[in-house]
């Protein structure tokens, strides 16, 4: 549903990046001209695993800006995939673990000053080792650990 109440005038590229973009949008909006800042963020994915005692798998990770935080498995979708087969991807690459049962509970939108969906996975009936994780260059996962929510 496209409930725009403004008239978009012009859009403009300010930064090009690996993940994200940076754009500045001039919209006319109750007869005054607005710039609004706008991050292009690459369709991504997130996924809890689900342990069959119902625990769910939170992983170590290094963020620069952040330093270590605990989180689900994520990472964005590369081009030509589904995002169920970035989903199995990313939990394989960022924990060595496959679930073999999978559902999308949720699309949604990164956030309010940002465009990009992540996907939202469930994955049951874990298969794989903890140890075989296969990360990026610019990835520092540690240990991962069962978190139980009873």
């Amino acid at each position: 549903m496209n409930n725009k109440s403004h008239i978009d005038i012009e859009s403009k590229v300010v930064y090009e990046g690996r993940f994200v973009n940076v754009r500045i949008d001039t919209i006319k909006k109750d007869n005054r001209l607005l710039e609004k800042e706008i991050i292009e963020v690459k369709k991504g994915v997130v996924i809890a695993l689900v342990s069959d005692d119902k625990k769910i798998l939170l992983i170590n990770q290094y963020r620069h800006n952040h330093g270590q935080i605990l989180e689900l498995p994520a990472g964005a979708i590369k081009d030509g995939e589904t995002p169920l087969d970035a989903a199995k991807r990313e939990l394989s690459e960022e924990t060595g673990m496959r679930g073999n049962h999978w559902k999308l509970v949720s699309t949604h939108q990164n956030g309010v000053h940002q465009e990009g969906e992540n996907y939202f996975f469930v994955a049951r009936s874990l298969s794989g080792s903890k140890n075989s994780q296969s990360l990026d260059d610019d990835e520092y996962i540690g240990l991962s650990k069962y978190y139980s929510f009873r």
